[in-house]
């Protein structure tokens, strides 16, 4: 995302860096001192190369991957008539390859080890339009629609996903184990 307009990214983030890594940090901070180990990794999911990084680099600091969380998002506002074809591609790049990107780099781990589960955050926006958010919310109905994929087991494989939303819309259970036979 580094190689966007700096107006873009302002308009996503509110400064032309890409936020997010400082709160991690924090969180991660909070995490420690309760004496549980955690780690902030700064990746670019719109990359494959990064969601790639960011799945080893967990595994080489905190051993076996077990649950993926697809929760990288954008959101800006904008007319369909109005929105540029640079804020169109970051909301794709980010809300739908992002997730595709990192379950790619995440289930070769997950089946190895046997099981794993994979939880991709959606929105209400991802089952019902709304006026100025059109490029959000095609890319929200795309991830509902990637997630839902999960609930239907595949050639031998029981894979159990997880669609959540900060609004509570919709959830299907993870259960305890994602099946490779």
């Amino acid at each position: 995302m580094r190689d966007l307009p700096e107006s873009l990214l302002a308009q996503q983030y509110g400064t032309p860096e890409v936020g997010g890594l400082t709160a991690a940090q924090s969180t991660v901070a909070e995490i420690v001192n309760l004496g549980r180990r955690a780690i902030a990794i700064q990746a670019d999911v719109s990359k494959k190369r990064d969601t790639q990084y960011m799945v080893e680099e967990t595994g080489r600091q905190l051993g076996d991957l077990h649950i993926l969380v697809c929760n990288a998002g954008v959101v800006s506002h904008s007319t369909v008539e109005a929105m540029t074809e640079d804020a169109w591609d970051l909301t794709f790049a980010v809300n739908v390859k992002g997730v595709f990107l990192s379950c790619q780099a995440a289930i070769p781990v997950m089946k190895a080890r046997g099981s794993g589960c994979i939880i991709s955050t959606a929105s209400v926006a991802g089952k019902n339009g709304f006026p100025g958010l059109a490029h959000y919310c095609a890319s929200k109905f795309a991830i509902v629609g990637f997630s839902w994929r999960w609930q239907v087991p595949s050639r031998g494989n029981s894979a159990f996903g997880s669609m959540r939303s900060a609004q509570g819309f919709s959830a299907r259970r993870c259960g305890n184990t994602w099946q490779i036979r």
